[in-house]
């Protein structure tokens, strides 16, 4: 009687584990939060713009989850949905985050992006390594590298 309390206990137990999770990262390695550590102009030398080539310290940070991809820095938070299938990471529609809404933004010209590795207000790039603790992105103009923070 005890080793049947036992198992259902452990069924009812493990039943719940399975449930209690129902957002599980849905994107593999590609989910949770990166620090951008390196930007390389794929156009110019990369050694001749050391200032371009090394961005840890400006805490640029992109935390993925689901659909949603959030870009933080001191100098803005900005929103994005993106698709990540067969070695691509597409980013059609970016928002800035203002105090009570998300403001589209809409040039494909903006300069806004560019210390974040995104030129316009859209990005496709190609994912070249995407590991545990690595992932580096590569656009028509730059590559971009980033190191993993948390899941």
């Amino acid at each position: 009687m005890k080793q049947v309390i036992k198992n259902i206990l452990y069924s009812a137990l493990l039943a719940g584990t399975m449930t209690a999770c129902d957002k599980l990262p849905e994107n593999g390695d590609l989910d949770g939060q990166w620090q951008l550590t390196e930007i390389h102009d794929r156009q110019e030398n990369v050694e001749s713009d050391h200032s371009r080539c090394n961005v840890r310290e400006q805490r640029i940070y992109w935390n993925f989850q689901l659909r949603m991809l959030q870009i933080c820095s001191p100098e803005g938070q900005y929103n994005a949905y993106f698709s990540h299938r067969e070695g691509s990471l597409a980013i059609p529609e970016i928002y800035r985050k203002e105090q009570n809404s998300d403001i589209p933004l809409t040039d494909p010209a903006t300069t806004e992006l560019e210390y974040t590795g995104i030129r316009g207000n859209t990005a496709d790039f190609k994912v070249n390594r995407l590991g545990k603790r690595q992932m580096i992105l590569t656009s028509e103009t730059d590559s971009l590298v980033f190191r993993k923070i948390a899941l």
